[in-house]
């Protein structure tokens, strides 16, 4: 049976934010907000999440370094994390292992942030277009941005709007 989803308004904390979403924290978070937020720049609903509040954050201040094939550290700012693809919300539902849109994402990280054409992403154009789909949907939902993350630039590609590479660690 379904739970009942909070009220869009005992989600968000005094600085806008859709709270812990993008820290993918949740479940964590059960008490509610305190009635009077000192700095509202900042949820405190649980000392975990964070992350900058959204109406300050733009995708050119997001870093996502992949440390593995499975791994990821996100930098905003000067606070950084660390999640697996099912913490991100790259999981596949039926398999339990990354879905298509992670590779393509890790593909993206190798690229340093441009897919020309769906060669490079090792992938028919069409099917491209549908991974870069789920990529900004998750995105946009982790991060509580609503800005494309991943526009098509013509005669570029794909170009992120945020910074994207893979460690050291990477590839070794």
């Amino acid at each position: 049976m379904r739970q009942p989803q909070p009220s869009p308004a005992s989600t968000r904390c005094e600085g806008g934010n859709a709270h812990c979403r993008w820290a993918g924290i949740r479940d964590f978070c059960r008490q509610p907000f305190p009635p009077q937020n000192p700095n509202p720049q900042r949820c405190l609903r649980t000392p975990r999440c964070h992350w900058p509040a959204a109406p300050m954050r733009q995708w050119e201040g997001i870093e996502i370094t992949f440390l593995s094939d499975e791994r990821v550290q996100i930098h905003i700012g000067k606070t950084h994390e660390t999640r697996n693809y099912a913490e991100f919300g790259f999981q596949d539902n039926k398999s339990k292992n990354p879905n298509r849109a992670w590779e393509t994402l890790r593909r993206l990280a190798e690229l340093r942030g441009i897919i020309r054409d769906g060669t490079q992403a090792c992938l028919p154009w069409p099917k491209l277009e549908k991974r870069v789909q789920e990529i900004r949907r998750v995105f946009r939902k982790h991060f509580s941005i609503s800005a494309d993350p991943l526009p098509f630039i013509k005669g570029t590609g794909f170009h992120a709007r945020f910074k994207i590479s893979c460690g050291p660690s990477f590839r070794s």
